[in-house]
């Protein structure tokens, strides 16, 4: 069985996708007015590109095996290739946070959101998102989100699956979400640290049984 396991790693785009391609290309800027950098010419090639969402700290992207766009983030909305929001991709991190601020992005800080492609299929993605709440006296993230993006739908336009379902609802770290690929060449993995238990919460996704377990600093 192949598996999705999520442990300690590095940073998501100078590290763990490079040998398929997946950070091939950035997607960043605002609604039309981003730029994309393509990785795929050498020397690196830029674009302006008329995109759907104000790009924040929030924002990630992915591109296929390949190397070529399938969809970026926001961290509000879920946009694909086409710059078209794809169906059920609006409403990431539902709350007071995301309706006061959605209009520029979500301002969940950096590293706050990650993609990651599911082993052993061409079509579907996980969306690891942080949600932040802020009180009079407190900002922070509350809850790790994990979305499933199903590109294969809607004539390759893709959708969303499954939105907005807690792995953690505890005191997080503020950004600080890294994942690495195993040496298996298959496998993933993704770190958070929950403050309040001082451990390392490492999670295992297998396409039948998804676990995670905790582990102590």
């Amino acid at each position: 069985m192949k598996a999705l396991w999520l442990f300690s790693g590095m940073l998501f785009y100078t590290v763990s996708l490079h040998a398929q391609k997946h950070d091939y290309k950035w997607v960043f800027g605002y609604q039309n007015a981003g730029s994309i950098i393509d990785f795929n010419q050498i020397p690196v090639f830029y674009e302006e590109a008329s995109i759907v969402l104000n790009l924040y700290v929030s924002s990630t992207n992915i591109a296929d095996s390949s190397g070529e766009l399938v969809f970026y983030t926001n961290g509000c909305a879920i946009a694909n290739a086409n710059h078209e929001v794809i169906e059920n991709g609006e409403g990431l991190n539902p709350g007071t946070i995301h309706d006061n601020y959605c209009e520029y992005g979500y301002p969940g800080g950096m590293q706050s959101s990650l993609i990651l492609p599911l082993p052993a299929s061409g079509h579907l993605y996980y969306l690891f998102h942080k949600h932040i709440v802020a009180t009079s006296s407190y900002i922070g993230t509350d809850i790790l989100y994990y979305s499933v993006i199903d590109m294969s739908l809607n004539d390759g336009r893709g959708a969303v699956i499954e939105k907005n379902q807690p792995l953690i609802q505890d005191l997080l770290t503020s950004n600080q979400l890294t994942s690495v690929r195993h040496s298996t060449g298959v496998d993933w993995g993704l770190s958070q640290v929950e403050i309040k238990l001082m451990g390392i919460s490492e999670f295992c996704f297998q396409t039948k049984d998804p676990h995670y377990r905790k582990r102590n600093l």
